[in-house]
This record gives C-alpha cells, sequence and structure tokens, in this order.
C-alpha cells in the first residue's frame, strides 16, 4: 500500500510540474526576412518573449490549464498581430506586415547644457513585470515604466 501511494504521489507530482511553451519564428510579410524584436505576449498568463536576430522566440509558461488566450505579437514598424491560442499546438510562426507612419521631425542639438545627474525618487515596485519598458524625460526627471525580470535562455543561439 506505501509503495502504491508513493507511486502515485510520485507520478501526479511529475505530471504537474511539466511546463507549457510556445515557440515559432517571425518574419516580414512582404521581404520573408526575420525580425528581431518582436514583442511576444499572452495576456492571460501574463508572460511575454521577445524575438532574437534570426526572429525565433520560446515563451515557457508553468502547466496551468490555459483554454481561451490570445498571442500578440507588436512591433514598432509592424501592424500588430493577435492569433487565438491552441493548447495542442506548440509552433506559432507568424508574417508581419509593415506599419509605417510619419513622425513629426526631431531636431538635435549638441549645444545643449545637460546636467551632470538627474535626482530620482523611486516610486514603487511592480506587482507583474511585463516584457517591454519605456521610459521619458520630462522637467529634468526620468520616468521608467514597466521591465521584465525575468531571463530565458536563448535556446536558437546555435541554430
Amino acid at each position: 500500500m506505501k509503495k502504491i501511494t508513493l507511486f502515485l504521489i510520485f507520478s501526479l507530482s511529475t505530471f504537474l510540474s511539466f511546463s507549457q511553451y510556445i515557440e515559432g519564428k517571425v518574419v516580414d510579410a512582404n521581404t520573408n526576412k526575420p525580425i528581431e524584436g518582436v514583442n511576444v505576449y499572452m495576456e492571460g498568463i501574463n508572460r511575454g518573449a521577445v524575438t532574437n536576430e534570426k526572429g525565433n522566440y520560446y515563451l515557457k509558461f508553468p502547466y496551468v490549464i490555459v483554454k481561451n488566450d490570445v498571442i500578440r505579437f507588436s512591433h514598432i514598424a509592424y501592424k500588430e498581430l493577435e492569433v487565438p491560442y491552441v493548447p495542442q499546438k506548440k509552433n506559432y510562426s507568424v508574417n508581419l506586415l509593415i506599419d509605417l507612419n510619419k513622425l513629426e521631425e526631431v531636431k538635435i542639438s549638441e549645444r545643449r547644457n545637460l546636467k551632470q545627474r538627474i535626482s530620482y525618487t523611486k516610486l514603487s515596485s511592480m506587482k507583474n513585470g511585463v516584457h517591454s519598458f519605456g521610459s521619458i524625460l520630462i522637467d529634468d526627471k526620468i520616468y521608467v515604466i514597466g521591465g521584465d525580470a525575468s531571463v530565458v535562455e536563448d535556446i536558437y543561439e546555435n541554430s
């Protein structure tokens, strides 16, 4: 009886410790070239990844039952794409269409007097990290928003 109980506990614990993942490649729809820096994000599990220089990504998440979720692909120069998540499917390779917007003129001046130091105040920590971050300088203050503290080894490094 002891052996059967131990076997069932061990079997159940290894089953629940498995992780799920999705992977794929993101390419330009017109040139078929890989796109680096595409944000791949699943809102339902609050996890994301970014494509490498070959357009590959790998998003691992703990074993959870995810039935109805959407995988969002976004990049500053491309139209955002949302793809429904299917639990049995592991590879989500997509093509993104260019979405160029004309930006306002930017003036660069080399004679601007910059301060040597900018004071800051830490406001608060985020409960859940995000897969991107942004910052802006307003009235001699730097505001940083977001950031993902998770690090995943790049499995495509040698491919």
